[in-house]
């Protein structure tokens, strides 16, 4: 699926950049989304003040 693709190759992308890419409102890359099962793990490297989120497939045992 391109969108699962889409999270293997940007894991930290925010919902409103795959949204632009796939040319989608933001609520239904959400959607899309939490029928991958895909969840977000914060960042710890990240500063505290500009906190990211990592993506993670199920089914994978490494972060993306």
């Amino acid at each position: 699926m391109a969108l699962a693709e889409d999270v293997a190759l940007y894991p930290d992308a925010y919902q409103r950049e795959r949204a632009s890419r796939f040319q989608v409102c933001q609520k239904a890359i959400w959607q899309a989304l939490k029928n991958l099962g895909v969840t977000y793990k914060k960042n710890p490297a990240s500063s505290q003040g500009r906190r990211r989120d990592t993506a993670h497939l199920p089914g994978h045992d490494s972060l993306l």
